[in-house]
């Protein structure tokens, strides 16, 4: 069950029958128009926010869904799952056009670069992952934690993300790309 919520009133204005069990993530797109779950089903759903209308369901996973997550213009959406992957579905069709791998243990966060160039995820070997979505290349990633990853975001400008662990910490990081350009201006100024 989704439950909507305004902010001035303590009952839910609306509820989304799910029909799917556990629940473990949601993401509202950036128009506001629509919603998305991920679920212990396995799949992710896509919800019209003002009627609460399922729109689509996306099959793919094959374990728990615990993440997704919206491009900017919401044409995509991103997907992390405990079989180890991360999706990319195209909103239109519901194809997965993407699949990331990177580790053999589960991904519980997921969050798209402001410009959707990259996708970063994290989840149970302790690092974020980002891949650049264009090429699929190589991936780079970020450790420091001690425990899992649980959750993950990106600063609206771009230049910083923020990942909290079950080591009970949080850390702020440099995106690659901004690390890149203070790399160059140190190199440039030396």
């Amino acid at each position: 069950m989704i439950r909507l919520w305004r902010l001035n009133s303590k009952k839910p204005y609306k509820a989304i029958n799910t029909q799917s069990g556990y629940v473990y993530s949601v993401a509202v797109s950036s128009d506001g128009s629509r919603l998305a779950s991920g679920a212990a089903d396995r799949n992710i759903k896509l919800w019209n926010a003002d009627t609460g209308a399922r729109l689509m369901t996306f099959e793919g996973h094959v374990d728990t869904v615990n993440s997704v997550a919206f491009n900017r213009v919401a044409n995509y959406l991103a997907s992390a799952s405990d079989d180890g992957l991360v999706k990319i579905w195209r909103l239109s069709d519901g194809i997965c056009i993407k699949t990331f791998t990177g580790q053999q243990r589960p991904f519980y966060a997921v969050s798209y670069s402001p410009d959707a160039g990259y996708i970063f995820a994290a989840g149970g070997d302790k690092m974020v992952t980002a891949w650049r979505v264009a090429d699929v290349m190589q991936p780079r990633t970020f450790s420091g934690h001690g425990g899992q990853i649980k959750s993950l975001s990106l600063s609206p400008d771009g230049k910083y993300m923020v990942s909290g662990s079950y080591d009970k910490t949080i850390k702020l990081w440099l995106t690659p790309w901004e690390a890149d350009r203070r790399d160059a201006e140190i190199k440039k100024a030396a």
